[in-house]
């Protein structure tokens, strides 16, 4: 059996847990390169070279894990969740000092946007896969688990070279 098809082998053997797993230990090396090694701090919503893709990126790199931890309905899952209250708990102190001082507008629907994009995607998408049946879910889990590391391979190569 050549190597591809025993790679082949072992990803489709992999089951919700472990697909949830790998994508989530990826996306939290990624986050820590990019914190870390490349510096990458994102931006406040009153700076001004404030950009949206910019301010959530720690959060869209986490969205998808999170949502397949979530959808597994364990303690496993929410162990595995854990981690998304960093970028949580960040939005709600940036958005208590925001309204310390008093912001305009636009940095209101800034923070507005972020927080839908926060709180509200990856609701969804939990939503999406607790009601798929169980068949379709493993295929679901593995579209997203694709995706995420395409999504991780990006962001890698886009901050680290910019």
């Amino acid at each position: 059996m050549s190597l591809g098809e025993r790679a082949k082998n072992y990803c489709l053997a992999m089951t919700n847990v472990d697909i949830a797993v790998s994508v989530m230990a990826a996306s939290l090396l990624v986050c820590a390169w990019l914190l870390f090694f490349v510096g990458f701090v994102p931006p406040s919503a009153t700076h001004h070279l404030y950009s949206l893709g910019y301010h959530v990126a720690y959060p869209l790199l986490l969205i998808l894990p999170v949502s397949l931890a979530l959808a597994l309905r364990t303690l496993e899952g929410v162990v595995l969740a854990i981690s998304y209250l960093a970028p949580i708990v960040w939005n709600l102190f940036e958005n208590f000092l925001a309204r310390r001082e008093w912001i305009g507008s636009l940095e209101e629907s800034r923070l507005f946007i972020a927080a839908v994009i926060i709180y509200g995607v990856p609701l969804v998408f939990t939503y999406m896969l607790r009601k798929s049946v169980e068949p379709d879910k493993t295929e679901w889990s593995r579209v997203l688990g694709a995706t995420q590391m395409l999504l991780l391979l990006g962001a890698v190569l886009y901050f680290t070279f910019r």
